[in-house]
């Protein structure tokens, strides 16, 4: 922070410095990129520390830095995404329980409601009735339980 309040500052000397590269230097070498601040030891100015970006310039260890320290799943991260997909997963399986409990619903009442509806007209019907006008009988039965478009003549 305090070298970037320093709006003149033409040229910057980091060599000789043992540079522990960990994520508190993440702002700093993000600064170092961006700036047009000329470095005239950048290749010596290297990183001692953490052993992976051991030998790394400042001036390239922004990106790589910020990729370890920014983006990183702790082992709470992991818990909280395992809940959230379980959760996604349970919803899904609720649902398609429930869907499935409404069409077999449906399902009996319709059948019932057809049974219903057969027996009042099979009540109706003569007994006296021979079996090819119990068929035509039947057949207007149908249509009039589903529906037709056809005119029927008695």
């Amino acid at each position: 922070m305090t070298i970037s309040h320093l709006v003149n500052l033409k040229i910057l000397h980091l060599k000789g410095n043992p540079w522990r590269c960990n994520c508190s230097l993440v702002d700093f070498t993000i600064f170092l990129i961006v700036t047009n601040i000329e470095y005239p030891d950048n290749i010596n100015a290297t990183c001692k520390a953490p052993s992976e970006l051991e030998g790394w310039p400042l001036t390239l260890v922004g990106n790589p830095l910020r990729y370890m320290c920014l983006i990183q799943l702790h082992r709470g991260d992991y818990a909280f995404l395992f809940m959230v997909g379980f959760l996604i997963f349970a919803a899904g399986i609720i649902a398609a329980w429930i869907t499935g409990m409404c069409a077999v619903l449906c399902e009996v009442i319709h059948r019932k409601t057809e049974e219903t509806f057969i027996a009042e007209y099979a009540s109706n019907l003569d007994d006296s009735s021979d079996s090819e006008d119990m068929s035509y009988k039947l057949k207007l039965m149908d249509d009039d339980m589903y529906g037709s478009t056809r005119t029927h003549y008695v």
